[in-house]
């Protein structure tokens, strides 16, 4: 058989799909197994042919490596074509962990709980603890599950690795709660809070807050697991941060509205009127004035509920008053005028001091008959989007580690997850870039760099996030054509995590590699970049990274890209005053526009030249 890696690297053949398809059956019909199979990979990298077509090809492929001694690219096409039958027939002749692979796919096609623990025995022979677990949880086994996450975490306590060892203490902790075994539920949960809080600090050090989001999250599902509302509270408060640093506005709202739904929802009242305060200063801030309102007069309302419990358990009356005087300002600010009457009332009813309770019942008589403002129909849950984890991370994130950046490994986990009435060209790159893992596999060491190239080429074209730490793995290989591959692939996973090896690159010892990382900087522009692309504006060594970074926040549509790009106007040097300008004079965005509008009047001369520029290349009129 022709090498899996020649036939993925021929020249791409512009002959029309279905004369391909044509010439591969026949030469299939004739023993002409080079041939077809040179042939059919040709119609398979036709990646938007018909779904008829596409599938008949892979088909034929299945049979074809199967007959050339290829058993793992055979059954990769019979993953893809749902093909029970040939998956059942070739599972035999694969590695034991492809084996176990086929049997999960199998039970999760029928959600059969005796089909995945075939699986989950499968994979603990060939190795995989993490699958082995998942599999016998999705089995009902919580036993056999929390009896393999214990072995795993007990092995990442020896090591550095937080957030993974985390990960593995939570779910001793989910499987000992399923389990009933409260006091292992208990110490696990102790360990995993431990663990996650010191992995949050290290990502965060390090520039990865998507990351240190993740640990949030997981911090939240431990709280509402185990019923402890602080750890729901810490990790929504540092969630919430790390959006508002991000200038995820939407979400951040969004966010907002969970911690408050969640305070409320643990009993308490305090700290979801508190959050519902810290939201109101937000939403001013970002100058959403009718929601702000909304969010003053849910504060009114959660004090009220903590005057009320406090009275109901018997507790302090003066507890109670300044619950209630907090109730009554937030009212007063939304102008909500019966509702300060009924607060000033409510306070003059207190066991407190009598001059006080004087003072409240007169003032509540000037309040008698007073209209309201009129009430914001403003709402957060119609708007604004809650950003939450993916509901199993604690085993995603276990499977990215345990799969330790392996194209191979990690474009299997992506064969299976999709449905077949989905996008069709994404199912058709994964298994592209898996045949192109198994060819970089069987490669000679001779054919290592453009086995390297091939691979990384085919994961920027999946452009999947779970196929990221290939990736990063990739940027790591010794050869610098390699390295310039992957860095080229991340420009096009718009991810935050993206630019950690963007970042790591602009430092490489080789000027190609720094220079495609370089390239990278202005084509990663999305909501998310604003973080990572100022840190390496500010702290890039290469003029020319800076100079890269600087343009692509000058595309932002966001305040803080805008407050940046001014500060570079003002205070940079003419090389930055040049770049940011040829780019702010054909952007789009608004924000630029709006913060250069309010600076203009108290803008020195040269700034003020510079805003004038950027006003009248764009037809904007100038400020008065």
């Amino acid at each position: 058989m022709i090498p899996l890696l020649e036939l993925l690297t021929l020249p791409p053949d512009d002959t029309d799909f279905d004369v391909l398809v044509a010439e591969a059956h026949r030469a299939a019909r004739r023993g002409a197994l080079e041939e077809a199979l040179r042939t059919g990979c040709a119609a398979l990298r036709h990646a938007s042919a018909s779904e008829d077509g596409y599938t008949r090809v892979a088909r034929l492929l299945t049979e074809l490596f199967a007959r050339a001694g290829a058993p793992r690219a055979a059954l990769s096409m019979a993953w893809f074509t749902r093909d029970a039958a040939g998956q059942a027939e070739l599972s035999e002749a694969v590695p034991p962990v492809d084996r176990a692979r086929t049997l999960a796919g199998a039970a999760s096609e029928d959600d059969d709980e005796r089909g995945f623990e075939g699986a989950a025995r499968a994979f603990e022979e060939a190795g995989a603890p993490v699958h082995a677990a998942i599999a016998f949880e999705r089995a009902g086994q919580a036993e056999a599950a929390r009896a393999l996450w214990s072995r795993l975490a007990e092995r990442l306590d020896a090591r550095t690795d937080d957030y993974a060892a985390g990960l593995a203490r939570f779910n001793v902790a989910r499987t000992s709660e399923q389990l009933g075994d409260a006091r292992g539920a208990r110490d696990a949960t102790v360990a995993a809070v431990h663990r996650l809080e010191e992995a949050a600090d290290r990502f965060e050090s390090v520039g990865q807050r998507e990351r240190a989001f993740d640990c949030y999250g997981v911090l939240v599902a431990i709280g509402e697991l185990s019923g402890t509302f602080e750890h729901v509270l810490e990790g929504m408060v540092n969630a919430i941060r790390v959006l508002t640093g991000d200038n995820l506005r939407q979400h951040a709202l969004g966010q907002y509205e969970r911690a408050i739904e969640l305070a409320e929802r643990a009993g308490e009242p305090a700290a979801a009127a508190t959050l519902a305060r810290e939201l109101t200063a937000y939403a001013e801030q970002q100058g959403l004035r009718a929601l702000a309102t909304r969010g003053t007069r849910q504060q009114s309302e959660l004090w009220q509920k903590v005057a009320d419990s406090t009275l109901v358990r018997g507790g302090p009356s003066e507890l109670a008053e300044n619950a209630l005087l907090a109730s009554l300002i937030a009212a007063a600010d939304a102008s909500d005028y019966a509702r300060v009457g009924g607060l000033f009332t409510r306070l003059s009813e207190l066991d407190v001091e009598a001059s006080r309770k004087r003072h409240y019942a007169r003032a509540s008589q000037r309040y008698r008959g007073v209209a309201n403002a009129p009430a914001s129909g403003a709402t957060m849950s119609a708007n604004f989007t809650t950003v939450s984890l993916p509901p199993s991370v604690w085993h995603d994130d276990l499977v990215e580690w345990e799969n330790a950046g392996s194209a191979l490994e990690g474009t299997a986990e992506l064969c299976f997850g999709f449905a077949r009435e989905g996008s069709k060209d994404t199912p058709r790159r994964v298994l592209l870039a898996r045949l192109a893992a198994l060819g970089a596999e069987a490669a000679p060491a001779s054919a290592a760099t453009r086995a390297g190239v091939l691979v990384a080429t085919a994961l920027g074209d999946v452009g999947l996030y779970g196929l990221l730490s290939a990736l990063e793995h990739l940027c790591e290989r010794p050869e610098a054509e390699v390295r310039c591959a992957a860095v080229r692939s991340l420009s096009r996973c718009f991810f935050k995590r993206s630019f950690v090896m963007i970042a790591r690159a602009l430092a490489d010892p080789n000027d190609r590699v720094a220079g495609e990382a370089t390239s990278a900087l202005e084509r990663l522009r999305f909501e998310h970049a604003w973080d990572p692309l100022a840190r390496i504006y500010r702290t890039a060594t290469r003029p020319a990274a800076q100079l890269a970074a600087l343009r692509a926040l000058a595309r932002l549509d966001a305040p803080e890209a805008a407050e940046l790009v001014l500060g570079a106007l003002a205070h940079g040097g003419s090389n930055e005053r040049d770049e940011a300008l040829a780019v702010l004079k054909t952007a789009r965005g608004v924000r630029f526009i709006e913060a250069a509008r309010a600076a203009f009047p108290t803008a020195a001369p040269p700034l003020k030249e510079a805003l004038r520029e950027v006003f009248t290349a764009r037809g904007v009129p100038l400020p008065g």
